[in-house]
């Protein structure tokens, strides 16, 4: 394993990433990472570690994007994350068997910051989540899981639009027909959904900002992060950036991407003194039938979070969840396990007192 200290270095060390058309999970790729470090998280140049690993068995490399905190090595990952892997192109993730992740494990228990690992937010369903507990395990550390946030989806490979939404609640129905015939009784108004970097993404754009600004969420923690994800986006030809107006004036904007049969949900917003419009309703629908009447896509992601309103349109709960690991040996990893299951035992020791119906200490 070689610990490289930029993506500079990742791509000469390995100049063939980064070259093909954009495909797989965006989260996982190296065009995300270097966002990410660049414009998302403060102090990332110095604190990056590029994990650049051969596995045992002939195949291609893998790079672990890691951080270097105060007594250990973190993913490079962040609330913008909504999921964490190796950058592998081609590679199918589940198929990273538990040798590889040993051969991982035993490499980073070398690096003066390898006390500490923690991975966060992966998969459980494509095997990567066990596979890489079960290797990092065989290595010599000492490996607990936590619970990272919920995750909908909405399989929907040669399903139309019409047929789904027939299928579902017909309180979402009511919404969206309501919310159509206040917006035809008010104005001309219609919908956008801007795909590529020409003239009107930088309008779409800024619409989409004040809309965010207007709505009832909290200001962007990192703005320039995300303009400079929509313009890759739009270069890549994945952005689906929806504006839902009336008389030119945005009430509701959305942030998709489709890449690889997979339409992801990633940011929305409405006016909030234009909620009787059901804006944000009528936006997804037009969204949703974009996806799999045009796009035709296999799957539609909401990504993160377990809103009431993403369980109305989508069909299949899941679940993201993260790994730390310490190594027993190094004192610092020591210390790091016992204050970890310690703060554990005391939590299921305050569950227990809850249940009871005596105080919690």
């Amino acid at each position: 394993m070689r610990v490289l200290p930029s993506f500079a270095a990742l791509r000469t060390a390995v100049p063939s990433w980064g070259r093909g058309e954009a495909q797989g999970d965006l989260f996982l790729d190296l065009s995300w990472f270097e966002l990410l470090a660049a414009h998302g998280l403060e102090h990332a140049a110095a604190d990056l570690r590029l994990a650049l690993v051969q596995p045992p068995v002939p195949a291609a490399p893998l790079c672990l994007p890691l951080l270097a905190a105060a007594g250990g090595l973190h993913s490079l990952s962040n609330y913008y994350s909504c999921a964490y892997g190796p950058i592998a192109p081609g590679a199918d993730m589940g198929r990273l068997a538990p040798d590889t992740w040993r051969a991982v494990g035993r490499a980073l228990r070398r690096l003066p910051q390898g006390a500490t690992l923690r991975l966060q937010p992966l998969a459980e369903e494509d095997g990567l989540l066990q596979a890489q507990a079960t290797g990092l395990r065989a290595a010599g550390y000492w490996v607990d899981r936590f619970f990272c946030f919920v995750n909908w989806s909405l399989p929907c490979a040669g399903l139309d639009f019409d047929t789904y939404l027939r299928g579902r609640h017909s309180r979402l129905r009511h919404n969206i027909e309501r919310g159509r015939r206040r917006l035809d009784r008010c104005a001309a108004w219609g919908v956008e959904i801007c795909q590529a970097d020409d003239a009107r993404l930088q309008p779409c754009l800024d619409d989409y900002e004040a809309v965010y600004a207007a709505s009832w969420k909290q200001s962007e923690a990192r703005p320039e992060f995300i303009r400079q994800l929509v313009r890759l986006l739009a270069r890549e030809g994945s952005l689906r950036l929806g504006v839902l107006r009336v008389d030119g004036r945005a009430l509701a904007a959305q942030l998709w991407w489709v890449r690889d049969g997979r339409a992801c949900i990633y940011k929305l917003a409405y006016r909030e003194d234009a909620a009787r419009f059901s804006a944000g309703s009528v936006l997804s629908a037009s969204l949703f039938r974009h996806a799999m009447d045009v796009d035709r896509v296999r799957e539609i992601d909401y990504l993160s979070g377990d809103d009431a309103y993403k369980r109305e349109w989508m069909s299949h709960r899941r679940e993201r969840w993260g790994l730390v690991a310490f190594d027993p040996w190094r004192p610092a990893g020591l210390a790091a396990a016992l204050r970890h299951h310690a703060g554990g035992a005391w939590r299921r020791l305050g569950a227990a007192f809850n249940r009871s119906g005596v105080p919690a200490p």
